[in-house]
């Protein structure tokens, strides 16, 4: 049920959930503004022993100090029964989850955009004190001028004393650090896995650790390496690879010690397309080979678990004598496949064979009651020639109407989209989807209007001469 009220705040409508509660858009009567509620319901009882509502308290004192341009402005918290809740600005954008479609990946540029800005924002805070803990798409909003901002600061504290912290680790699985499930302190580091695994997400379109439940891609978080991003989805460069194996690593010692260099790191990612990145189990990527850019020789199973070279003596020669075991296997039912196979005296009979075309060469030409009068009448006109001898046509000259192959239909024309922050594309006045992750269109040749809509700025409008087979390319910032 939708409340009425929270605090000063008049609820206009609820937005959706975050990890712990409801989501409220509200109006602040005194100050004439909207903001957003993010709210979570606390058991009195849990929160008495704890003494939650003074910490509380605290950590959201600490936000309120918080002033950057990729940080959503807090404004002010209370509780209300049951329900305590966070009031923070209202951002006209859209949020990260909108963007991230399985299987689509965005745009390299825009991904590095979104990723550092967070990252900016994120080295401020923390310089001030304050760990988010709950970094996933869901906290972050692209804005309609291009920005990024980073919201949900406050939900870490409503944890304490709440039913639903348990639920809320369920919902946010995929963003968790490995520490955070063992119960560790959270840092600066914390944030930092949790980020890298969204850039992951945005470069290949996959996350980093899936699984079927939440218990297996937490065991994958904590104990398994993730895939090499550039074997994934189609990178210009392994720069990404290397910055990815030292954010995605297991331990905290071994991740960037600071959310600033990792934002450098991001925006001079093309530098660092040939630096060697930490080895597996130091680094959070599956090992592959130190010469060339192909992946170790194992299986996929072995390139998502760690190499053979991390397994103990005794179970590497175990797998040594199954291989040879294996091997002669496959010889033996190759040489065996290869012998020759006597063939019964008793057959049945065969069917009569086909005519050749020789056959039907020599047989007596059927009469043809079309062609007949024409010769005739040709004979009658010229008495003194001989009658034209008629050879008898091959059956293998004459091709059927069904095997002479249609013509081959135009190629279509490619039209390649790179939007900042997001865009809808129309086609001739018919919507094509969301740019991104829309990232490419398949169009016949001829002329076509393109336009790319964003509601917080002048649309784009390209009128295109397509050819066959040819690429246009279309970038926009708006």
């Amino acid at each position: 049920m939708l409340p009425e009220k929270l605090g000063r705040y008049q609820i206009i409508a609820a937005t959706g959930d975050n990890t712990l509660g409801a989501t409220y858009l509200g109006n602040d009567p005194l100050l004439k503004r909207k903001a957003v509620l993010q709210t979570v319901r606390v058991d009195p009882a849990v929160a008495d022993r704890s003494g939650a509502p003074d910490h509380f308290l605290k950590d959201i004192k600490a936000v309120e100090r918080l002033s950057h341009v990729n940080i959503a402005t807090v404004y002010d918290c209370g509780q209300e029964g049951d329900l305590a809740y966070i009031a923070t600005e209202f951002l006209d954008g859209r949020d990260l989850r909108e963007l991230i479609v399985r299987g689509q990946p965005v745009p390299a540029e825009l991904a590095v955009d979104i990723v550092a800005g967070i990252a900016d924002g994120l080295a401020y805070a923390h310089r001030h004190g304050v760990i988010h803990q709950n970094v996933t798409p869901a906290n972050i909003t692209v804005l309609a001028n291009g920005g990024v901002k980073l919201s949900g600061f406050g939900i870490a504290a409503l944890q304490t004393g709440s039913p639903q912290a348990d639920a809320a680790l369920r919902g946010a699985t995929a963003y968790l650090a490995p520490e955070q499930f063992s119960g560790k302190p959270a840092d600066a580091r914390t944030d930092i896995f949790s980020l890298a695994v969204i850039l992951y997400q945005l470069l290949t379109g996959k996350p980093p650790f899936d699984g079927d439940n939440a218990a297996e891609v937490m065991y994958r978080i904590v104990r398994k390496p993730a895939r090499w991003p550039s074997r994934v989805a189609r990178l210009e460069h392994r720069g990404f690879d290397f910055i990815l194996a030292r954010a995605l690593a297991k331990l905290p010692d071994d991740r960037y010690p600071s959310a600033i260099e990792f934002a450098a790191d991001l925006r001079r990612a093309r530098e660092l397309a040939e630096r060697a990145p930490l080895p597996w189990p130091t680094g959070g990527l599956s090992q592959r080979k130190s010469s060339g850019g192909g992946q170790s020789g194992t299986s996929r199973d072995d390139e998502v678990n760690g190499t053979l070279a991390s397994l103990p003596a005794s179970r590497r020669l175990a797998y040594a004598v199954a291989g040879v075991a294996l091997a002669a296997g496959v010889a033996f039912v190759g040489w065996n496949a290869t012998r020759p196979v006597p063939v019964p005296a008793l057959v049945a009979p065969a069917a009569p064979a086909a005519p050749s075309a020789a056959q039907l060469a020599q047989a007596p030409a059927l009469p043809t009651p079309v062609v007949a009068p024409a010769i005739a009448s040709t004979a009658q006109q010229t008495p003194s020639a001989p009658p034209p001898e008629i050879a008898p046509v091959p059956t293998v000259v004459a091709a059927a109407a069904s095997d002479v192959a249609p013509p081959a239909p135009a190629k279509p024309a490619t039209v390649t989209l790179s939007v900042a922050p997001w865009g809808e594309v129309f086609v001739n006045n018919q919507s094509r989807g969301i740019s991104p992750p829309l990232t490419r269109l398949e169009l016949p040749p001829g002329r076509v209007r393109v336009e790319i809509r964003n509601s917080g700025a002048p649309a784009l409008v390209k009128e295109l001469n397509l050819e066959a087979g040819k690429t246009v390319r279309l970038k926009h910032k708006f």
